[in-house]
């Protein structure tokens, strides 16, 4: 499978409780982005936060997926000025992302539909390597199980085979 491009947009509510609020399920501004080539649907979160490419994806199994980081993000003007890095929490979110698509895809949903995924924990979270400008950064998720809703992955992040991150 070739590499997509994955966008995440915002869903404020499930589409249920936004047709009951008299709202539209989804921020009309996010609903076409051309140069996202449609693949948005697959995530919830903003288009403006990260844009992941998915290189390979196994439904109920595993997903492989990047971040391409370039000196233009906006994070990298204050984190830190002389020395930019890709902040933690942002490394940490991606992972997260990645794991969302996994969680979608296997579910066969969409946030079109009203399904929203939130980010509970991080068990045994470590950061090993900083990410820079210029890095291709690989993020794997795997599905260790799933009870009563609430999934549990395994994700892992690494730049030309030296581990980032885990948990």
């Amino acid at each position: 499978m070739g590499a997509q491009r994955y966008s995440l947009y915002p869903v404020g509510f499930p589409a249920s409780a936004a047709e009951e609020a008299g709202r539209p399920a989804v921020n009309p501004r996010f609903q076409e982005f051309p140069f996202y080539d449609g693949h948005h649907r697959d995530s919830q979160h903003a288009a403006t936060s990260l844009s992941l490419f998915v290189s390979e994806l196994v439904p109920g199994e595993s997903i492989v997926a990047y971040k391409n980081l370039s000196v233009n993000e906006p994070f990298f003007d204050g984190h830190f000025p002389d020395h930019p890095v890709f902040p933690g929490v942002l490394l940490l979110e991606a992972m997260a992302q990645a794991a969302g698509i996994l969680g979608f895809r296997t579910m066969g949903k969409t946030p079109e539909d009203g399904s929203i995924y939130y980010f509970v924990g991080a068990d045994k979270l470590r950061y090993k390597r900083p990410c820079v400008p210029g890095d291709q950064v690989m993020l794997r998720a795997s599905i260790l199980g799933e009870r009563r809703g609430i999934w549990k992955f395994e994700v892992s992040s690494d730049v030309g085979g030296e581990l980032c991150a885990s948990a």
